[in-house]
């Protein structure tokens, strides 16, 4: 008899052992928030000089590319995935920033590129941060107008060209 209620014994205390091992929560890591840092001023420089621009058109077209090709390639990652991303977008944000603008004819253009940018790091952030967006969405505005951006600046390519053709043209005469 000593031995059932030994048996009946184990068997509660193991039970108890495991109930009380299936009562336990699951770990779950602690969550970080992603802050993009605010973007910095824009440059521009006054006329339209044919140096400012041809620096200004060489600068951006990677800039601008790289952040949307960043975004496209990020798209389908976790929220807890993305500060990669993000830290490489604020990166390309930053150095477009550093690149002066010609005032007089690249001045809106530059402006609307800035604010792809920001657009595009406000998605990530409240992706990174829990909120409901649709990074797809996000990038395939921004590689909308980019694509606008794109013709606004073969105009200016346009333009720079002239310019050359009427500086080479003034130097042989």
């Amino acid at each position: 008899m000593h031995s059932r209620r030994a048996v009946l014994l184990v068997m509660i205390c193991a039970a108890l052992l495991l109930a009380a091992c299936g009562q336990e929560e699951p770990y779950t890591p602690a969550t970080i928030s992603i802050t993009v840092p605010a973007a910095q001023d824009l440059i521009f420089v006054g006329g339209c000089a044919s140096a400012d621009l041809e620096n200004w058109l060489e600068n951006t077209d990677f800039l601008e590319t790289e952040f949307v090709r960043t975004m496209l390639d990020s798209v389908a990652l976790p929220s807890g995935e993305v500060g990669p991303a993000i830290q490489r977008m604020v990166e390309l944000r930053n150095a477009f920033a550093d690149v002066p603008a010609p005032n007089e004819c690249a001045a809106e253009i530059h402006r609307n590129i800035s604010a792809l940018m920001e657009n595009g790091l406000a998605a990530f952030q409240a992706y990174a941060n829990g909120a409901a967006i649709q990074l797809q969405a996000a990038a395939a505005d921004a590689s909308a107008a980019l694509t606008n951006i794109r013709s606004q600046q073969a105009q200016l390519i346009q333009r720079l060209e002239e310019q050359f053709n009427a500086e080479r043209g003034q130097r042989s005469n």
